[in-house]
């Protein structure tokens, strides 16, 4: 074959090559405060520490709202409190209300503080009524935050057009100290992942929830993480995964 073919050919590749790669996956982004400040304040260690996780306010939830059932939207929405509650578990943190497992949990909390199914969870959840509820309760601590998930499609071009799909899931987690109502530490990240290959559908949907909870259970491990590293050396469990949350949630009737 000539130079010239060679040449031809080559360039070929390399156009078929730009067309077929897809979106580099992006890092977790992360802002907020560091581990070392909690660690300063000489924290004891966590089964000493009595936890109360409010509703995480959830302003955005484009895959429960385009279900039918309105248990389902409930379902995405207490996923957070959930993997919350599972990754406090593992450090061996105390957890109020007590009960005699999770699931019991987030109901309980939710009847202390006098929440209703419609303002549970679209309401922001101010330091305040954290700290309140964390009294209510008889906590050491309580978290609180928001949550985000959103939903982008974005064309890309070449010889060939494709729609490709991504999940965003955005966290902003924060620590308050009951009795001094200070917040102790707080922590912003986000991160994305390509959705299904199928656009739309009950299929691509249910693909992209799962997705989406993957990346959740990462983000809220990752804090967690960062707060139980400031604590004196503790008994660890494993890596909360996405199966656990998924049957916790179920045993919580969503």
């Amino acid at each position: 074959m000539s130079r010239a073919k060679w040449m031809v050919v080559l360039a070929v590749f390399v156009v078929l090559a730009a067309v077929v790669v897809d979106y580099a996956a992006a890092q977790p982004k992360r802002e907020g405060s560091e581990w070392k400040e909690l660690a300063a304040r000489k924290p004891p260690s966590p089964e000493r520490i009595a936890v109360t996780v409010m509703p995480f306010a959830a302003p955005e939830i484009p895959l429960a709202a385009a279900a039918t059932s309105p248990t389902e939207f409930e379902r995405q929405i207490e996923l957070p409190r959930a993997c919350v509650l599972l990754n406090l578990q593992r450090h061996g943190f105390g957890i109020v209300p007590q009960a005699d497992n999770l699931t019991a949990v987030p109901g309980l909390t939710n009847k202390a503080m006098g929440l209703k199914a419609e303002n549970k969870f679209r309401a922001q959840r101010g330091r305040e009524e954290a700290v309140e509820a964390g009294r209510k309760l008889g906590a050491d601590w309580v978290i609180y935050g928001e949550y985000t998930l959103q939903q982008d499609f974005r064309v890309k071009t070449g010889l060939f057009v494709r729609l490709k799909k991504q999940i965003r899931v955005s966290l902003h987690l924060r620590l308050a100290d009951v009795k001094s109502g200070e917040v102790l530490y707080w922590s912003r990240l986000e991160d994305e992942a390509q959705g299904s290959s199928t656009v739309t559908g009950f299929g691509a949907m249910d693909e992209d929830r799962k997705i989406a909870r993957g990346i959740l259970v990462d983000l809220v491990g990752a804090a967690v993480d960062d707060i139980a590293q400031a604590l004196p050396k503790h008994k660890i469990g494993p890596k909360v995964t996405r199966e656990q949350l998924d049957k916790l949630i179920g045993a919580m009737g969503f």
